[in-house]
């Protein structure tokens, strides 16, 4: 008897220190897992700001191609009026007036590219941002799996350090 009691004193000092180190396990991996977590997000935060600042570096850059379309529009209709006035020039007034339309097309078609790409833009934005999400609400479960686990762990070592006090009194 007192053999057993011996062996049962050296199982509950066992088991009070897998208890422990479960705890301080547990412990460390949450801690690991919230310093992940803070990584991704800032990660995320970045590359939504370098998609804004491209973003608005398009919006400008479609800024000032049309307002170069609208001036060389407006200084060719200009110069139609001038020459259609003079009654110089019919024939370069015409010409002229083919250029006005050309540049005014040009103009609508680059808006509507620059339109065309800045959805594409949003939408790629967007999904990376479903996707960084995901990947975060994935690394969250996974965290509460490992904690729940490590919890089941250090109750049962300590249930059963207690039930070897028990026997040991």
């Amino acid at each position: 008897k007192a053999g057993e009691n011996h062996q049962n004193e050296a199982k509950a000092r066992e088991l009070e220190g897998a208890t422990s180190a479960a705890a301080l396990a547990a412990a460390a991996a949450a801690q690991e897992e919230h310093r992940k977590r803070a990584e991704d997000e800032a990660a995320a935060k970045k590359a939504a700001e370098e998609a804004a600042k491209e973003l608005q570096r398009r919006l400008d850059e479609e800024s000032a191609r049309r307002a170069e379309a609208e001036a060389a529009a407006k200084a060719a209709k200009d110069e139609a009026a001038k020459a259609g006035e003079n009654h110089q020039n019919e024939a370069k007034a015409r010409e002229l007036e083919g250029a006005t339309s050309a540049a005014a097309l040009a103009a609508a078609a680059a808006a509507q590219e620059e339109h065309r790409k800045r959805a594409e833009d949003e939408a790629a934005a967007k999904k990376a941002a479903e996707e960084a999400a995901k990947e975060l609400q994935r690394r969250l479960d996974e965290e509460s799996a490992r904690r729940a686990e490590a919890e089941a762990a250090a109750k049962a070592a300590k249930d059963e350090a207690a039930k070897a006090g028990e026997n040991h009194q």
